[in-house]
C-alpha cells in the first residue's frame, strides 16, 4: 500500500515564523506541521496545500518558540477532524496502537551521550504509519533524503544505516530498542491518532498479503536488501535456496539485512 509522504524540505518557501526566528520556513522548523499533515492525508480522505496547512497551525496556537507544540496541534486535530488523540512512551502500547489501524507521531530528542541521533541529532518529529509481523516499526521521516541511511561515505549516516533499514522508496524500518533509543528524551514519546472503524481501505487479508511480499529471485530484491541476501547465500545461511529459487519473504529479507549490517559493523563479514 502507498502513503502520502510530505518532505519539509521542498517548503522552503513558505514561512513558518516564531517570535524568536521571524524567518523561519517549513524546511528549517515544519516537521512537526509536515508530520500532522501525513496523519491527516494517510488517514481520511483530506487534502491541504502546504501554505494553507501552515496558516491552520499557525491559528492553533502550536507555532510556539523552537518549533510546534503537537500537544496543542493535536488537540486541534481532534476538534476539527474527529481524531481520537492519546500520548504513550511505550512501545509496546504504540505497537498495539499500530495493528488496529492507527497511526503516530514520534518524538524524538536528538543525539546524546552513546546515541547520535537516529531521525535528527536535535529535537524532531516524524511519522509512523505501521508496523511490520516481525516488529519493525515503519516510519515516514518528513526529512527525509535519499542518502540519509545509505550514505557509507558519511560518519552519521553509516551509522543511522547500522540501526534502521532504508525500504523500498521512502519508507524506514526501525526495531523496538532502536526507536525508544531515539525517542526516550522526550516526553511523550508518541502522539497516538486513530479514527473509528480505521482500516486504511485494506481488507485484513490484503494487509496481510502486502506485508508478507515473497521475492522468488534475486532479481526481484531491492538494491538495499541484495548484498545482505548474496552474503547468506554465500554463507548457507538461506537454508536450501539459490539465486533462482529464493522464496524469502519481506520479513525474512529484513532479517538477512540486519544480520549482514550487525556483521558488517562488527568486521566479521567473510
Amino acid at each position: 500500500m502507498s502513503y502520502l509522504h510530505t518532505f519539509q524540505w521542498k517548503f522552503g518557501h513558505i514561512k513558518y515564523p516564531s517570535g524568536s526566528n521571524p524567518k523561519a520556513t517549513v524546511s528549517t522548523s515544519g516537521c512537526g506541521p509536515c508530520s500532522a499533515l501525513m496523519i491527516l492525508e494517510n488517514m481520511t480522505d483530506q487534502r491541504y496545500g502546504m501554505r494553507d496547512w501552515i496558516n491552520w497551525v499557525i491559528s492553533t496556537g502550536a507555532r510556539v518558540n523552537g518549533g510546534t507544540g503537537m500537544a496543542t496541534l493535536s488537540k486541534a486535530m481532534a476538534k476539527k477532524f474527529g481524531f481520537t488523540v492519546s500520548t504513550t512512551s511505550d512501545e509496546s502500547v504504540l505497537k498495539n496502537h499500530l495493528k488496529q489501524g492507527g497511526m503516530a507521531i514520534g518524538n524524538c530528542g536528538g543525539s546524546y551521550s552513546g546515541w547520535r541521533g537516529l531521525f535528527s541529532t536535535a529535537g524532531h518529529f516524524f511519522t509512523i504509519i505501521g508496523i511490520t509481523d516481525d516488529h519493525y516499526f515503519i516510519v515516514l521521516d518528513p526529512n527525509w533524503t535519499s542518502n540519509k541511511f545509505t550514505n557509507s561515505g558519511n560518519s552519521l549516516s553509516k551509522w543511522r544505516k547500522q540501526h534502521a533499514i532504508q525500504g523500498e522508496g521512502t519508507h524506514v524500518f526501525v526495531n523496538a530498542t532502536n526507536l525508544n533509543a531515539d525517542t526516550k528524551t522526550r516526553t511523550p514519546s508518541y502522539y497516538l491518532f486513530s479514527l473509528p472503524n480505521q482500516n486504511h481501505g485494506n481488507t485484513p487479508e490484503e494487509e496481510e498479503e502486502e506485508m508478507e511480499k515473497v521475492y522468488h529471485w534475486t532479481m526481484e530484491l531491492p538494491d538495499w536488501a541484495r548484498p545482505a541476501v548474496q552474503w547468506a547465500l554465500d554463507h548457507g545461511i538461506c537454508k536450501g535456496a539459490a539465486a533462482d529459487d529464493l522464496d524469502l519473504t519481506e520479513t525474512q529479507v529484513k532479517t538477512l539485512v540486519f544480520m549482514y549490517r550487525d556483521n558488517e559493523r562488527k568486521g566479521t563479514l567473510k
